[in-house]
């Protein structure tokens, strides 16, 4: 009975492991998903803070330029004061900018999974699609005129065509059958033998 069970364990683990490497980046999607949308907020935020905070401190010149400090102590309390101004324009552009990224992070690779387990494969048409759905929302949602949507919907799919056959290779490098490639090369190995004999 014990060996039983320990047969069940090891089977179970065995199709945890064939399911884990069947998903992208090895991740399955509950951790995928929240996982580069945390790493997207966290680099929106590093370069929206750095980025704003040199914007903020152009910003302060130019509001306070016609009172610069003429001594000593007021240059102290000028800087004194754009530091602590800068620095709230950094943090107000890196979470703003943070959400911004790990929202639309969390959108194209939440929707790329919803698609994955609604057509029960894993394969580009799923990222070609998500792509072709978020440039479509986001065009929408931005109100851009026609050309503009052209443009988006282009850059989309290109993105979605290179970023899926690309998961897809990784996933074939892996032993993955991805587009059901063993199936086309059996069909043409069969077909060469039959040609042989």
């Amino acid at each position: 009975m014990g060996d039983e069970q320990s047969h069940r364990h090891d089977q179970t683990h065995l199709d945890d492991q064939s399911q884990f490497t069947t998903d992208r980046f090895r991740l399955p999607p509950g951790l995928r998903v929240p996982l580069t949308a945390s790493m997207s907020f966290l680099f929106g935020l590093i370069y929206g803070m750095h980025s704003s905070y040199a914007r903020t401190g152009q910003q302060y010149l130019v509001e306070n330029s016609h009172r610069l400090p003429k001594t000593k102590g007021g240059w102290y309390w000028y800087y004194k004061r754009k530091n602590w101004v800068c620095l709230q324009g950094a943090v107000k552009g890196g979470v703003k900018l943070g959400l911004k990224t790990g929202g639309f992070t969390l959108a194209v690779f939440g929707l790329e999974a919803m698609i994955d387990k609604a057509r029960g494969r894993i394969d580009c048409l799923s990222t070609i699609a998500t792509s072709v759905l978020v440039g479509t929302a986001y065009s929408r949602w931005r109100h851009l005129n026609r050309s503009a949507t052209v443009s988006v919907l282009r850059k989309g799919l290109v993105l979605g065509v290179v970023g899926g056959v690309l998961q897809d290779a990784l996933m074939m490098a892996r032993g993955v059958d991805a587009w059901g490639v063993s199936a086309l090369v059996s069909s043409s190995s069969s077909s060469t033998l039959k040609l042989e004999s």
